[in-house]
């Protein structure tokens, strides 16, 4: 199993909403991603679904993963709601 495609597999989760969210931005970005942001994405991926949930949702985070969730945020926005 490739690097893309472990992401893909762990951007499935117990959780609908993620499960949408990732799987737009998998689609959309993953393959455009770098080496380094998709291992960074792969360990990001290793957090719970609350804790991935409210990262995503706040306004700011300072976390290791801020270009990640900007990326997935501005992904959301210029697709619309999900």
């Amino acid at each position: 199993m490739n690097l893309e495609d472990l992401i893909t597999y762990r951007s499935r989760r117990g959780k609908l909403e993620l499960d949408l969210i990732f799987d737009k931005f998998c689609k959309k970005n993953l393959p455009e991603l770098s080496h380094k942001n998709k291992t960074l994405f792969l360990e990001m991926l290793e957090l719970d679904d609350d804790e991935l949930w409210q990262m995503i949702h706040q306004f700011e985070s300072n976390t290791k993963f801020n270009y990640l969730i900007g990326l997935i945020k501005n992904n959301r926005e210029l697709g619309g709601a999900i």
